[in-house]
Parts: structure tokens; sequence; C-alpha cells
């Protein structure tokens, strides 16, 4: 189903048991890229005071693109508070 060929693999090889290591990202996650970045042109632009508007992002019906949005812009919130007191911490 489109996955790229695992170089250096078993023929036996499971892909629900990735052989990357947790400590070097997300397994899987190069099958994973091509959905992410097609959410790119829907992404709005975090500011101090919330999002910005963006027309396709604002215009879509889509609930893939909606929910995917959502917790991309959730996940961007929480980084944002995680820094903040990160750099408290600091001070």
């Amino acid at each position: 189903m489109g996955r790229l060929p695992v170089i250096g693999q078993d023929v036996d090889f499971d892909p629900r048991c990735p052989p990357e290591d947790h400590d070097n990202g997300c397994p899987g996650a190069w099958y994973r890229c091509d959905f992410a970045n097609s959410l790119e042109r829907y992404e709005r632009l975090l500011t101090e005071s919330g999002f910005a508007s963006n027309m396709l992002a604002d215009r879509t019906d889509d609930r893939l693109i909606i929910e995917a949005m959502q917790y991309i812009e959730r996940e961007r919130l929480r980084a944002r508070a995680h820094w903040a007191e990160t750099r408290a911490e600091k001070r």
C-alpha cells in the first residue's frame, strides 16, 4: 500500500513492530510525512493572542482536515506553554 521497501531488513518484517528506536523520533514517521505535509496549506500562524485566520482552513468542511488542524494547534499551544514554563524556571 505504498510503503517504501525496507532495505537491510528481513523479508518477514512486521510493520506493526517498527525497527526504529523511539529515541530517534516517531517510528514509522517516514510513511506518514506526506499526510502531515499536505496539511501545511491549512496551517494558521500562531500569534501572541491566538491563531491568525487562514482562508483555506476557514472554508474547508473536510472533517479529517479540521480535526488534524485542531490537533496540531492544540499541540502548538501546549509547546508554547511548556517553553514559557521552562523559561520561567530558568529565571
